[in-house]
């Protein structure tokens, strides 16, 4: 189908925008097939191949009643009927509805990635995602560790990049408006990565490393950019704590290009930091093309 009013309204528009930023830089036609279903879980994207290598989630008996999220439901249904065509790569937008297994995800999702490249078999094509966004959601399965999940998964896997969304969620509705934005840093992590046009950072601020010196703790980062940024507003999202782990918010300001100080009153010796680490937060922390970084904590507890 052509893009029009009409097919285009009906279709994902952070999918649509981002073959059309392709399109217009490449100058070459560009098809993208959709292959979507709100609300799902991971699982359920898996095929028996991948799913039988996680034993928690094999050899349970088909439920009578299958749903959207039956393990494996929606690879037979959506992807196995699209396996004969040849791709340049895939986008993904999931991740809410494994909330409440937040601690298996970055092992599942990584799976199912390689799983899907494995019965494509045309290498292991680019695989570019977006985080889940920030969302107030009901208080349980806090999300923060989902994309914590999510940004573990990044190092997990080959020839994959996610664009981080901290700054355009909204705390009203699990489907935040400003795709475009979305859709940008996707298509410039293809565009860098997959096409090799210049296009500076295209994945925001990392952590490096951490040290404490004192009631300090100093947080180091990679993909700075030329520098890390607050654009002005000042950095409210940090959290510290000590060696009881309770959690005070911190003072926090950027030492230098690469590096933020930390600090609390009510903690004398600092043992973790946390940055936007809740379900719904406004992320403050930038690099210098605007990229947001990821929510995070320095402690496993």
């Amino acid at each position: 189908t052509e893009p029009d009013s009409a097919s285009v309204s009906a279709f994902s528009a952070v999918a649509y925008q981002f073959a059309l930023n392709l399109q217009q830089e490449l100058g070459v036609p560009v098809g993208i097939l959709q292959s979507a279903y709100g609300g799902t879980q991971v699982q359920a994207w898996m095929g028996s191949l991948t799913l039988n290598r996680f034993p928690e989630l094999a050899g349970h008996p088909v439920p009578e009643k299958i749903t959207k999220n039956t393990p494996t439901v929606l690879f037979n249904a959506m992807i196995h009927p699209i396996l004969g065509y040849g791709i340049k790569g895939a986008i993904w937008y999931q991740g809410e509805g494994n909330r409440a297994t937040a601690d298996r995800y970055a092992d599942w999702f990584t799976g199912m990635v390689n799983g899907w490249r494995l019965r494509w078999n045309q290498g292991d094509f680019p695989f570019y995602y977006a985080q889940i966004a920030p969302f107030k959601y009901d208080g349980k399965h806090q999300s923060a560790y989902l994309r914590e999940a999510q940004l573990k998964a990044a190092g997990l896997l080959k020839n994959a990049g996610m664009a981080v969304t901290m700054d355009v969620g909204s705390e009203q509705t699990i489907h935040p408006p400003d795709k475009t934005t979305v859709a940008e840093r996707l298509s410039n992590l293809a565009l860098a990565e997959t096409y090799r046009r210049k296009r500076g950072e295209v994945q925001g601020p990392v952590v490096k490393r951490t040290t404490i010196n004192g009631s300090k703790a100093r947080i180091y980062f990679n993909h700075v950019a030329e520098g890390l940024t607050d654009f002005g507003r000042g950095l409210t999202a940090f959290e510290v704590a000590g060696d009881d782990h309770i959690f005070y918010p911190a003072q926090a300001h950027i030492v230098d290009k690469h590096s933020i100080e930390v600090s609390s009153e009510h903690v004398d010796h600092p043992v973790s930091v946390r940055y936007a680490f809740k379900d719904w937060v406004e992320g403050d922390l930038f690099n210098s093309e605007g990229l947001p970084a990821s929510s995070f904590r320095t402690d496993n507890w």
